[in-house]
């Protein structure tokens, strides 16, 4: 998989965080997350990034100020949803 763009919170998923100049040529983004035939979708918002598997597993990474990636990890990189489900009651408790 590859990324450009905007990097200022981790949301490429690189490893680092570049906060001068936009990432103007594609990189590899380390694999943590399988071969490139089991994601299923990939979404990106100004400071995060999700990647969903074909067997619905959730990675994100970006920023993490306050746990809006569903994970206590680094949002450097991209790291996996313990479960989707927490996140989703956490989301409908912000909502409500």
């Amino acid at each position: 998989m590859f990324c450009w763009g905007k990097s200022s919170e981790g949301q490429l998923g690189l490893g680092e965080i570049i906060e001068d100049e936009p990432v103007l040529c594609p990189r590899i983004v380390e694999n943590t997350y399988g071969t490139v035939s089991e994601i299923k979708d990939i979404v990106c918002g100004w400071e995060h990034s999700a990647v969903l598997k074909q067997d619905g597993v959730v990675y994100t990474c970006g920023s993490n100020e306050n746990g809006q990636l569903g994970h206590h990890k680094d949002g450097r990189k991209l790291g996996e949803l313990s479960s989707l489900f927490h996140l989703l009651m956490f989301t409908s408790l912000l909502i409500a």
